[in-house]
């Protein structure tokens, strides 16, 4: 819902302006270079890395239990997605959850990638919290 008023916002203004709405990307949307990246990418844990071909940011994050892993998407991530408007490839693999984000459009990230993934990284950290250290194995990278 949210975003939908934001859209009819944004086209209301466009409108006033006499653009046309499909020249103008919200500023989340909006395509990193490559020199932009590489720093959104260092303030990041070390569970993420960018991939190529189509290029995206793979997150990978491993509990002790498979349902550890459910409880964080059902938990942690579902909402997330939900309230950002993200939609992440998901898989699980033995106890780890791999999510891929940046497909929706897969020749480039944008700032929103990287804020969904930043808040993921939070998300995992309170899944830490909850089920105790020894649950989630995400190192944080140095600064």
């Amino acid at each position: 819902m949210r975003f939908r008023k934001f859209f009819q916002q944004l086209i209301e203004q466009l409108l006033r302006l006499r653009m046309k709405p499909e020249r103008v990307q919200p500023p989340f949307m909006v395509p990193l270079t490559e020199q932009r990246m590489t720093t959104r990418q260092g303030r990041l844990s070390n569970a993420w890395e960018v991939v190529r071909g189509p290029v995206a940011i793979r997150g990978k994050f491993s509990f002790s239990s498979f349902q550890e892993c459910v409880e964080f998407l059902a938990e942690r991530v579902n909402p997330l997605a939900e309230e950002l408007g993200f939609a992440p490839a998901v898989v699980i693999d033995d106890n780890t959850v791999v999510l891929t984000l940046g497909i929706e459009a897969p020749e480039v990230l944008s700032e929103g990638d990287f804020d969904f993934a930043t808040a993921l990284d939070r998300a995992a950290a309170a899944a830490t919290e909850k089920a105790g250290p020894a649950s989630t194995k995400t190192e944080q990278k140095d600064s």
